[in-house]
């Protein structure tokens, strides 16, 4: 088969909704596909971006965080590189905005929650009515602040030991771990409250 009875076979069978299988027949023609020039052509460039758009997304899809991140990243610049992009919107493009939202996820899965955020929180602005969105961004800030909140409990845990066994031996050094350990308090107080905020405005 030629490059576009393959591109036909894969989306005639529904095979994009299919991530293993897509993933499978993509590998299998792989060296087809990226061979193909998108430079003067645009229905091919239009079929590269679509397939290397769903391999990516089918990878994410299918956890395969470290393998996706990387094929994200490859799509969204031939996404940003066609021709036919200028004084177009990014985000205006489906692709370009499911791209997105399957590196926010992987950066999610990965723990990289500053990261997920950003990529989440341009496609909740852009699209607010659009729930997928905007709940996994409020997971991503959700579980954000959970390992900070975590970091000041390890904390208060920490000073009361040290506190405990170092009682006495320095006025300014007992001050000072009382001290951190009224922050950490604290700081764990305002997080309450930011995350019953969120709840309640979600």
């Amino acid at each position: 088969m030629d490059f576009h009875e393959v591109y036909d076979s894969i989306y005639s069978q529904g095979l994009q909704n299919e991530p293993r299988k897509f993933i499978e027949i993509f590998t299998h023609n792989r060296i087809l596909i990226e061979r193909q020039s998108i430079l003067n052509d645009t229905l091919i460039s239009d079929k590269i971006i679509r397939l290397k758009s769903d391999y990516a997304i089918s990878l994410a899809q299918t956890e395969s965080c470290k393998k996706a991140l990387p094929e994200i990243e490859k799509a969204l610049s031939l996404i940003k590189e066609r021709p036919q992009r200028k004084n177009s919107k990014l985000l205006g493009n489906e692709d370009y905005a499911e791209l997105l939202f399957a590196r926010g996820v992987v950066h999610f899965r990965g723990k990289q929650y500053k990261k997920s955020i950003q990529d989440l929180g341009l496609l909740a602005i852009e699209f607010p009515e659009n729930e997928k969105y905007t709940s996994w961004l409020k997971n991503a800030n959700a579980y954000k602040l959970y390992r900070i909140e975590r970091a000041f409990y390890f904390t208060i845990v920490a000073t009361l030991f040290i506190y405990l066994l170092f009682d006495g031996i320095h006025y300014l050094f007992d001050r000072f771990l009382i001290v951190l350990f009224a922050a950490c308090l604290i700081s764990i107080v305002v997080l309450e409250i930011i995350k019953w905020r969120r709840t309640k405005t979600g």
